[in-house]
C-alpha cells in the first residue's frame, strides 16, 4: 500500500483544479459609478485588469484612476506595444466597454500547501517506519521529491479556488 500512496496523493492533488474553478462575477454599471465601485471593492491600483479595446488590442495592467473622460491604466502587458507601451496610459472613455479584473485572494493556496506538507511528511514517515535498514540513494531521492512536490502541487491545486474574476460591462451614461 505504501508503494502506491505517493502516486495516489499526486493524482488527487492534480485532479483538484478541475473540480474547483475561478468564480466569475458579472456587473453592469455606468461610467459615473465605475470609480466608486473600484474604490469600494479596493481594486484601484491593486489588481490586474484586462481591457479589450475597439481597435482589437488587449491591454493589461492596474487601474490607477477613473477620470471624467478617461481611465488611467498602468500598462504591464499589451498586444500592441507601439500603440500601448508599458507605463501609465490614459484609455479614452469611449474605448472602455468591458473590464475584466482578476484577483487572487483566499486561503486555499495556503491550505493546499499545508496539506501537501502534511501529506509528504506522512508518506515519508510511513516509508521510514516500514524500512528495516536505511534507505538507498534512489529511495531517498524519491522521498525528497515527494516532500518537495506535494507542497508545490498543493499550492497549485488551491490556486483556482482563490482566483476571483469580476467582469464589468460599462454602460453609457
Amino acid at each position: 500500500m505504501t508503494k502506491f500512496a505517493p502516486s495516489l496523493v499526486l493524482v488527487v492533488l492534480l485532479g483538484l483544479p478541475s473540480i474547483g474553478s475561478a468564480s466569475e462575477k458579472q456587473v453592469e454599471m455606468r461610467w459615473s459609478e465605475l470609480g466608486q465601485f473600484l474604490s469600494a471593492e479596493n481594486l484601484l491600483g491593486r489588481e490586474q485588469a484586462m481591457l479589450m479595446l475597439p481597435d482589437g488590442n488587449i491591454v493589461q495592467g492596474k487601474i490607477v484612476e477613473v477620470g471624467k473622460d478617461e481611465l488611467v491604466l498602468k500598462v504591464t502587458k499589451s498586444s500592441d506595444k507601439q500603440a500601448h507601451p508599458k507605463g501609465r496610459s490614459p484609455i479614452p472613455r469611449s474605448s472602455v466597454k468591458t473590464i475584466r479584473i482578476t484577483r487572487s485572494k483566499g486561503p486555499f493556496r495556503g491550505i493546499g500547501t499545508l496539506a501537501g506538507i502534511l501529506g509528504g511528511l506522512t508518506i515519508a514517515g510511513l516509508y521510514a517506519l516500514s524500512q528495516d535498514e536505511g534507505a538507498t540513494k534512489p529511495e531517498a531521492a524519491g522521498i525528497l521529491a515527494v516532500l518537495v512536490g506535494l507542497p508545490v502541487g498543493g499550492y497549485y491545486a488551491g490556486r483556482p479556488f482563490d482566483r476571483k474574476t469580476i467582469v464589468i460591462k460599462v454602460l453609457p451614461d
